[in-house]
């Protein structure tokens, strides 16, 4: 009898991990059809800078825009005014009056930051097996995502990367990015808007 209970309970516990487990695979192909499905995608952003060395919090507010595959603008507009601008294999950093043209293509480590950007805001990131090790969990109000660094150089840069994702909106709408020293961003993604013509002259890099 005691031998039969405990194959029972053995069966039951293996039922209920590959539910689990099938469960968080749905997840993770509904993420990704979500994120292959856009084609622009422009918000608000709001960024909270944790750092341990800091008592305050840095909090910058800004916009972001993408369009398939590999245009990004990435703009503060307070407290100061930072541009990042992304169009194919180019990156412009634009501050104080002056910009700084950087080639991907030659620079691993831009490519990887870049990749991570648009990634983590679309959340193509989730089906990156060679970058990211991936996992879900339904909390009831979003899927969060945990995504760790595969890659030597983003390990160098993150221990976990958090991504909340609203099933109802089918919208990445937080990320958590914790690095290797302590200090922890969070992006809130506001007011967004999917699928809706974006001017190409907003991604100009010369």
């Amino acid at each position: 009898m005691k031998r039969l209970y405990v194959i029972i309970c053995m069966s039951v516990l293996s039922l209920t991990a590959m539910a689990r487990q099938l469960s968080e695979q749905d997840m993770i192909k509904a993420i990704a059809r979500s994120a292959e499905a856009v084609s622009t995608l422009q918000c608000d952003i709001v960024q909270t800078k944790h750092m341990r060395m800091m008592r305050r919090d840095m909090v910058s507010k800004g916009s972001m825009k993408y369009s398939r595959p590999d245009r990004l603008r990435w703009e503060y507009t307070s407290p100061y005014a930072y541009t990042f601008l992304l169009n194919g294999t180019k990156v412009v950093l634009c501050k104080d009056g002056g910009k700084d043209v950087v080639d991907v293509a030659r620079n691993k480590m831009m490519k990887e930051i870049t990749s991570v950007m648009i990634g983590t805001m679309t959340g193509t990131a989730l089906t990156d097996a060679g970058a990211f090790e991936a996992s879900v969990k339904d909390d009831g109000q979003y899927w969060t995502v945990t995504l760790l660094p595969r890659k030597k150089d983003l390990r160098r840069m993150y221990t976990t990367i958090l991504l909340m994702y609203n099933p109802g909106t089918g919208n990445t709408e937080r990320v958590e990015m914790t690095e290797k020293n302590g200090d922890r961003t969070v992006i809130e993604l506001k007011n967004i808007v999917k699928d809706k013509d974006i001017d190409a002259k907003v991604f100009q890099v010369d």
